[in-house]
This record gives structure tokens, sequence and C-alpha cells, in this order.
């Protein structure tokens, strides 16, 4: 599992949580769209999963999902988001 999120305690509690799982292991737990492209870049990994925060200071989601999907096509993701706009979830 991979995670990109900007509020720092938001990301270090769902790292814990999600490595307290057992069945899950966090590889990767950035800040920042940039940060996770330069560790894939530098260390290619097979990342089944990541869970992306919606709105990031350095990338749009949209933006993101496009580019991982035309470089990485089997990587699953999943948009992490507080709003509460329907038309924006």
């Amino acid at each position: 599992v991979a995670l990109i999120e900007d509020h720092d305690l938001f990301r270090a509690m769902l790292t814990d949580f999600i490595s307290k799982q057992g069945e899950f292991q966090v590889v990767i737990s950035v800040a920042s769209v940039n940060a996770f492209t330069e560790i894939l870049l530098g260390h290619p990994q097979s990342i089944d999963l990541l869970l992306l925060d919606y709105q990031l200071p350095d990338s749009e989601a949209h933006e993101t999902i496009q580019i991982l999907r035309n470089n990485f096509p089997e990587m699953k993701i999943v948009i992490l988001t507080a709003f509460l706009h329907p038309h924006l979830v």
C-alpha cells in the first residue's frame, strides 16, 4: 500500500492503522505526488493499492490518476476526501 496525504497527522495515523492490520504493508507514505514520483522512479516497486488524497498542494487528483494509469496500469487507486459535496465525491 502507498499513501499520498498532505496532512501529517492523518497520514501518520492512517499509515499506523493500516500497518497494524497484518494483511497490508505501507511501503510508501508521503505528503506529495512529487515525493511519490521521485520514490517510484528511484526505486521502482510494485504498488498494489494507492490511497490518494483528493486535494493536494502540488497536484490535482484527476491529473495524478491519469499519469499513474498511463505508467502503472495495474495499480489500484482509492481517493480519500473530506469533501461533503456529492458532485466532488
